[in-house]
């Protein structure tokens, strides 16, 4: 019941307790007048201390997937009664732009990906009679990211062989199927002297571990057009290179600063998904130099357009 229903139910009542006293003027009668002429005011002492320390949250999800239900929760915090609070909310994709205002518990649309920002529009909390309210000017929202279904399409085939361009010494040292041998330096470990060669040349070598340095994978994608089947895409091929122990690094060229990051584990994924959606799209389909990559994949436009380009 809204404030105002509450405050013609009060009044009807109160009006019911005068007509009763009118008629029967007796010390109940008018003890039950006062007791309802007060009550108002009892209400606001006793409420007030509750009203004016009581904490709101909005309680969410961290992330979600497209066109999975999202419902927030409020969740009123205080050491007294938790008062009865009424708000509005303002919901944000800030990938898409959309905007538009519910109320905590409605169902948030989840049509297209993005960050959600959830935050206040009005939060009012009442006394315990639900008669008066006072207005809050701060409360505490939530973020949710809605991410893509993975779309399965073809990924060109990835091969390790020949990704090796580099090799590095191992840290901490250890055993190491390959090692590089050089003149020993001060402070090399002596397990890992070469005795052999030291032999024949006469001077102290030292066998040092090493181990390759896999690098190359790249996935890049532009920031625009139907963003649900680009990122959906994206997130399917980046996950197939997880399935396939495959470390790669992904570009998005975004309307502002582009966002890359390195995918060595479903953590960095999600990590790095979220920065995507909470980016500025970009106007128009723009070419991501791949400089420097051994194999790289261009998750290009939907795929009833160009398709992708490897």
């Amino acid at each position: 019941m809204s404030m105002w229903g509450r405050r013609i139910l009060y009044l009807t009542g109160l009006l019911g307790c005068v007509v009763f006293y009118g008629f029967y003027r007796e010390w109940f009668s008018w003890l039950l007048l006062l007791t309802v002429l007060g009550l108002p005011v009892l209400s606001v002492v006793l409420s007030l201390p509750a009203m004016l320390t009581a904490k709101v949250y909005l309680r969410c999800p961290e992330q979600v997937q497209l066109h999975t239900p999202l419902r927030t929760a409020l969740q009123v915090e205080s050491i007294f009664p938790a008062p009865r609070v009424k708000s509005r909310v303002r919901f944000h994709n800030l990938l898409s732009g959309d905007r538009y205002v519910g109320l905590p518990g409605e169902r948030v649309p989840t049509d297209k990906c993005g960050r959600m920002d959830i935050s206040w529009d009005k939060i009012y909390i009442y006394d315990y009679l639900g008669l008066f309210r006072r207005k809050v000017r701060e409360g505490y929202g939530c973020q949710v990211d809605v991410l893509p279904k993975p779309v399965k399409a073809q990924l060109p085939t990835t091969q390790s062989d020949g990704l090796v361009h580099a090799w590095r010494p191992k840290p901490g040292g250890g055993f190491a199927e390959n090692r590089e041998v050089r003149l020993y330096r001060p402070g090399d470990n002596l397990r890992h002297i070469h005795w052999k060669l030291t032999a024949k040349t006469g001077k102290l070598m030292y066998g040092e571990p090493i181990e390759p340095v896999q690098q190359g994978y790249l996935l890049t994608v532009c920031l625009c057009g139907n963003l649900e089947d680009k990122l959906g895409r994206l997130l399917y091929f980046s996950q197939t290179l997880l399935s396939q122990g495959i470390p790669h690094k992904i570009h998005c060229r975004t309307g502002e600063r582009p966002v890359e990051f390195s995918v060595e584990n479903p953590k960095d994924l999600r990590g790095g998904f979220s920065r995507i959606l909470q980016a500025k799209p970009a106007q128009t389909e723009e070419e991501i130099s791949a400089a420097g990559a051994l194999w790289h994949h261009h998750v290009g436009s939907s795929l009833g357009g160009a398709g992708d380009e490897a």
